[in-house]
């Protein structure tokens, strides 16, 4: 089964749509059908979307639509399913796997299970296929009957207004909600529709354009990007913000060091457990988006699942309680590996506990554990910020020692997208749209792309 994780979204959404996935066993038994009647397999032209997607099946050279009808012996149609292999609609799929649907049950023989033969029989056609189901939440009937036969809940989707795609998707202000590839001991996971590089980034290296061509089709993303040529005595346009063994306090100026010793007495540090607190993070989490003015935010039950997510990828959670109050004023999450590597991934401070600022000594003590208590190599910080949005990457050059590792960068793309972004490349610095302008100057400071 491939690789796609459960995804969180923002449940606010309104007639929400689970994209449903199951692996066909390899050996299945083919149902018995009800006494009279049989399985008539066709392929369906008779509407304007059998035609359609016919003809997308053609061009994808992919598995044609086909209508599986189980019929009485008068020949009525008791219920019906459709199968097709992927096509431009689905670009959650791979070659080979199947789409499930629609189906439906004649009104006058529903409740009598007609329609799970159906499917039973239709999935025998298909043993060791993967094959998914769009299903619309409010649908809970064919939502029990998908799970009763071993489909299982992967992703939110919905279908763009456009050009009718299904597309996976993402919550922006959820720091995990990656699919994650591989190509070697290269891993790469998706955020916000990039697929980017997540390993070490000691083991970086140049993939060729087969490769990423290989990792953008098997993910749900727009675009590549991948580092290469880390820490280079050149200076590039990209970088990452690190910090490298050995540590000390003495590291400090005497000026950090006091800021360090009033955090220290204002606040406790410790590693934390979100979920046996998942109030206070997220009343943290809210209040750092309203110092930053972020108002797309993530509601308790999307937090909670992107808390779970995070707990079983073995990141770490820090916490940082105000000692008068003993209440949780900052939240820092690590992405740890057994590598001797961890990066900082998301950075959370109320906007209600900015005096003496808790910053230095959260960021000290994490510092400290990862370089010096547990002999980490590197900590990294992330790369150099496009929307240049927030100055916490500033924040540790300046005060902790972190530093710049230039690196070049790799930006792949659709052909499509391509023409696109060099459209607009020369006038970028008139587009006001953060994101386009954001992607724009990626796409500066990437090789040729």
């Amino acid at each position: 089964m491939h690789d796609i994780p459960i995804i969180s979204c923002d449940n606010r959404q309104k007639n929400g749509t689970t994209l449903y996935c199951m692996q066909v066993p390899t050996v299945i038994e083919r149902p018995l059908l009800p006494a009279g009647m049989e399985v008539r397999v066709h392929r369906p032209f008779g509407t304007l979307h059998d035609f359609v997607w016919q003809t997308l099946a053609f061009f994808n050279k992919t598995r044609a639509l086909r209508r599986y009808e189980l019929v009485n012996k008068e020949g009525q149609v008791v219920c019906y399913k459709h199968m097709i292999g992927k096509i431009y609609q689905f670009p959650f799929m791979s070659k080979g796997d199947l789409h499930s649907g629609p189906g439906k049950t004649t009104e006058a023989y529903r409740g009598c299970g007609y329609y799970t033969i159906l499917t039973k029989y239709v999935l025998a056609e298909y043993p060791g296929r993967t094959i998914y189901a769009i299903i619309d939440d409010v649908n809970l009937l064919s939502k029990r009957t998908n799970i009763k036969l071993g489909f299982r809940p992967v992703a939110k989707i919905r279908r763009t207004s456009f050009l009718k795609r299904y597309i996976m998707i993402h919550s922006d202000t959820c720091p995990d909600n990656g699919v994650e590839k591989r190509v070697d001991n290269m891993v790469f996971e998706t955020y916000k529709r990039c697929l980017f590089y997540r390993g070490n980034l000691l083991d970086t290296r140049k993939l060729s354009k087969e490769e990423m061509k290989y990792l953008l089709k098997n993910s749900n993303a727009l675009f590549l990007l991948n580092p290469y040529d880390y820490d280079s005595n050149e200076k590039t346009s990209f970088w990452y913000v690190v910090r490298k063994r050995p540590y000390t306090v003495e590291d400090y100026s005497p000026k950090i060091r006091k800021q360090i010793r009033r955090s220290l007495k204002e606040y406790r540090y410790t590693r934390i457990n979100p979920l046996e607190i998942l109030d206070d993070v997220y009343r943290v989490y809210l209040e750092a988006n309203q110092r930053l003015g972020v108002t797309d935010v993530m509601t308790l039950g999307s937090f909670k699942m992107m808390v779970t997510t995070s707990i079983k990828a073995g990141k770490e959670w820090w916490g940082g309680f105000h000692i008068e109050d003993d209440k949780l004023a900052m939240v820092e999450i690590l992405r740890i590996t057994k590598s001797g590597y961890a990066e900082m991934d998301a950075e959370w401070l109320s906007y209600k506990y900015t005096k003496h600022n808790p910053t230095y000594g959260l960021n000290d003590t994490i510092v400290g554990n990862l370089l010096g208590e547990r002999g980490f190599e590197l900590i990294n910080a992330g790369a150099r910020s496009l929307t240049e949005h927030s100055n916490v990457q500033d924040f540790l050059i300046e005060k902790f020692g972190f530093k710049k590792a230039y690196c070049r960068v790799q930006l792949y793309m659709p052909f499509g997208y391509r023409v696109v972004s060099k459209c607009l490349y020369p006038f970028r610095k008139l587009i006001s749209n953060v994101k386009v302008k954001a992607f724009l100057h990626l796409c500066g400071y990437a090789d040729k792309w």
